[in-house]
């Protein structure tokens, strides 16, 4: 290693395997909804909320563990209103007229069958745009042309062979599959 690009080149090479052997020895979570975007102000109540457990794990003072509860719970009534905002207004927005009735009813009815990540020959691809490229290039790399050239004689040989057994057959050998009763 000489240049910085070959140490860089390495490090990169390190940290793949390892979040490959990382990747691989633990399950994955499959998360079958999509990221809520919270307000803000959700946001900060929660990373409070985490601060104040974290200080109640350090000093193990009982107010801020008081605290934390009181905000946690604070946290879910406000998720779910959050929710059921959301809920309603997408309810408010089906229209059978310009089929979000159908796609609607499609997305609640549709079950998610989700692909587990794949191993490809740089690292695990967990984007299904990553998962179509990984199987493309391996179906590219397992029915490729052999590049070997082929004996015209030995295939010469199998054909005389075939021919021959073909032309020595008698005809008593071959059975009549039809046959005609006077």
């Amino acid at each position: 290693m000489d240049s910085e690009a070959e140490i860089d080149e390495e490090i990169q090479k390190f940290t793949c395997c390892i979040t490959s052997a990382i990747n691989l020895s633990t399950r994955t979570k499959v998360i079958r909804r999509p990221f809520r975007q919270l307000y803000k102000e959700i946001l900060s109540k929660i990373r409070i909320k985490n601060r104040l457990r974290k200080l109640y794990q350090i000093t193990f003072f009982p107010p801020y563990k008081r605290k934390a509860y009181k905000l946690q719970k604070e946290i879910r009534k406000d998720i779910e209103t959050y929710d059921n905002n959301r809920w309603k207004e997408t309810i408010m927005d089906i229209n059978p007229e310009d089929n979000t009735l159908y796609d609607m009813n499609r997305k609640l009815s549709k079950k998610f069958i989700s692909t587990p990540p794949i191993l490809d020959t740089d690292g695990i691809k967990y984007t299904p745009l990553g998962k179509d490229n990984a199987f493309k290039h391996s179906l590219e790399n397992s029915f490729q042309e052999n590049p070997e050239p082929y004996c015209n004689l030995h295939i010469n040989e199998v054909n005389h062979s075939i021919n021959s057994y073909f032309n020595n057959l008698t005809a008593s050998s071959t059975t009549d599959l039809v046959s005609i009763k006077k």
